[in-house]
């Protein structure tokens, strides 16, 4: 007890608590972290970098690898469209270019055209000049862009991201008066190039 001899009045000086009697604050855990806590913020920016990296690299690498593995797609649908036609015999062109100017003569007859078939005429329509059976009808080619695209029945967005479309309800490409045959293809997409060269074609000859 300490007597404080102006005032005259006995103090007692405080008594130390466990904390600070051991030499540690309460809130030690938190000014003192654990070694694996330390090491973890130390890692934590490079952590953050490796991660945009990755992201960053991922964002680069994906058109070019998209489009190569739909070139490889559009390559392979080409093959077997032509190995299809190496086994046809003169009667089975015969048959199938007879079956397209039958429906074209339809068409025709009908005076306007009608873009929007029902159930059976897609089905029908589906099923002509389909020869390796994969929906494939043809191929364009334009060598001057380096362009080699199948043809698909139909223009639903699957058949755009990988080829040509062609229009249902116009005329199948296959020659012959009031035949008016439209295709549809994209250009610039991420994940294919496609027609995206299409601007540096400057003449078309087509015998």
């Amino acid at each position: 007890m300490v007597t404080d001899k102006n005032a005259g009045v006995a103090v007692a000086p405080a008594m130390p608590t466990p904390a600070s009697a051991n030499g540690n604050s309460g809130d030690s855990g938190a000014q003192n972290p654990s070694p694996g806590r330390r090491k973890l913020r130390r890692k934590a920016p490079d952590l953050v970098l490796w991660i945009a990296f990755f992201v960053g690299l991922g964002v680069l690498l994906y058109p070019p690898l998209s489009n190569f593995y739909n070139s490889f797609k559009q390559a392979k649908a080409i093959a077997v469209y032509n190995e299809s036609l190496d086994s046809f015999t003169p009667e089975d062109y015969a048959a199938m270019w007879s079956e397209v100017d039958a429906y074209n003569k339809e068409l025709s007859q009908r005076g306007t055209m009608n873009f929007h078939l029902s159930k059976d005429e897609l089905q029908t329509y589906n099923s002509i000049l389909d020869p390796a059976g994969i929906g494939v009808m043809g191929h364009i080619e334009i060598p001057d862009i380096g362009v080699d695209l199948p043809i698909y029945h139909t223009v639903e967005d699957s058949v755009l991201q990988l080829g040509v479309g062609h229009i249902p309800g116009s005329s199948l490409p296959g020659g012959g008066e009031s035949t008016h045959s439209v295709l549809s293809g994209h250009r610039g997409l991420p994940t294919s190039k496609l027609f995206t060269n299409l601007d540096q074609l400057r003449e078309v000859i087509i015998s």
